[in-house]
């Protein structure tokens, strides 16, 4: 695994990871906890412009737990969970050196 700093940000995060992070936020946020997606957008838009620090900590982080926190919801349950695998399984593009999903 890749030690993500300033100077690697963008080789380990490419614009197609964190396009395919976001969109596991702003479903999550529909699907899961009955939130507007825009919730996502609006965050997005403020941590695109914050020190790529920052970024690398919000990107350690789980999208369905950013998607709660966004949401004022409490603990995540475990139908959530298993919603956010299946939001997890239609969304994870193909990565050289990985196999496909079957």
């Amino acid at each position: 695994m890749n030690v993500v700093t300033e100077r690697n940000f963008a080789e380990v995060y490419p614009r197609e990871i964190r396009d395919v992070y976001w969109d596991k936020v702003r479903r999550s946020l529909k699907e899961i906890f009955g939130k507007s997606p825009a919730l996502a957008d609006a965050l997005r838009r403020d941590v695109e412009t914050a020190p790529q620090a920052e970024q690398i900590l919000l990107y350690h982080q789980e999208p369905i737990i950013l998607a709660a926190d966004l949401a004022g919801a409490g603990m995540i349950t475990p139908e959530q969970q298993r919603q956010y695998i299946e939001i997890c399984e239609d969304t994870e593009p193909s990565r050289q050196g990985w196999p496909d999903r079957p």
